[in-house]
């Protein structure tokens, strides 16, 4: 039965594949969106890939000249100076994208719905402009490289490319929107990695990951309609991005309240040798009076 049911399944990927119009738009549809959004896209990973590579390499230079002491216990794929750095860029850009984005959708003067379905080169520019930053750490860390973070990476470049050149794809704007929350969590923990705000980090992180999981069920239910296995094929990666998201936290608060617990033991002995100290003294000077 197993057997079957496998061989089955396989005969309806097998037809699905045949008639790919049900599954993804058709490819003069796609080409006519890169004839649209090339140039916007082309200019946000421009953008986003030079700047913030430039960014970082000014706070490489930065430790370097400062010679700033590491973090007790750091233990990350990437030096400090990468996190800092990528805990500024995101700290402004992702605010002032919210903000242009709300406006540029307030000033549509439409309703929710053709607010979330619309789609302009603003939309583009900040995924292709993800996309350099994606590019960026490759380019950094090639010599270094992490399978978690390449992951991540990947299923975000993946996306980036999905929501600028397929169509007609709904709710592109309140991706746009929920993408750059998203960026907010990633960083918070970079502030945590360079600061150690572990409070900032459960929250900022927990609340952005409530935003993406939200974006992604909206999203896939003005998508379900027209391309019912795009939305479900979509919603597996950015799911488990959030998800995986999540689960690093609870394992870096996991590791916060361990090496606190360690300190605590360790305060505990050393007042405990002070204690023996001050009575070993205090036995001597009796013993020579």
């Amino acid at each position: 039965k197993a057997t079957v049911s496998v061989l089955y399944w396989l005969h309806e990927i097998k037809e699905k594949v045949k008639r790919p119009q049900k599954m993804f738009p058709s490819l003069s549809a796609i080409e006519t969106e890169i004839d649209r959004f090339s140039d916007s896209f082309s200019v946000g990973l421009i953008v986003g890939g030079t700047l913030t590579l430039v960014v970082c390499l000014f706070f490489e230079a930065m430790w370097l000249r400062r010679d700033k002491p590491v973090p007790l216990h750091y233990k990350e794929v990437a030096p400090v100076w990468a996190y800092e750095a990528n805990a500024w860029i995101a700290g402004i850009w992702t605010p002032v994208g919210l903000v242009y984005g709300v406006w540029d959708s307030w000033l549509a003067g439409a309703d929710m719905w053709d607010v979330i379905n619309m789609k302009t080169g603003f939309d583009v520019f900040v995924f292709g402009a993800l996309f350099g930053i994606m590019l960026k750490d490759f380019l950094l860390f090639y010599k270094t490289p992490d399978l978690i973070l390449l992951a991540h990476h990947l299923v975000v470049m993946t996306i980036s490319v999905v929501l600028c050149f397929f169509t007609p794809i709904h709710a592109v704007r309140l991706c746009t929107l929920c993408a750059l929350i998203t960026e907010m969590g990633s960083a918070c923990y970079c502030i945590y990695i360079a600061y150690q705000q572990i409070t900032l980090y459960k929250y900022g992180m927990t609340i952005s990951n409530a935003f993406f999981v939200t974006a992604i069920y909206l999203w896939c239910a003005s998508n379900l309609q027209t391309y019912p296995e795009l939305s479900q094929m979509a919603a597996v990666p950015t799911a488990s991005l959030a998800i995986g998201r999540q689960v690093i936290l609870h394992m870096e608060i996991r590791r916060e309240q361990r090496l606190s617990a360690l300190e605590k033991k360790k305060e505990k002995k050393s007042k405990k040798e002070k204690k023996k100290e001050k009575k070993s003294k205090k036995e001597k000077k009796k013993e020579k009076k």
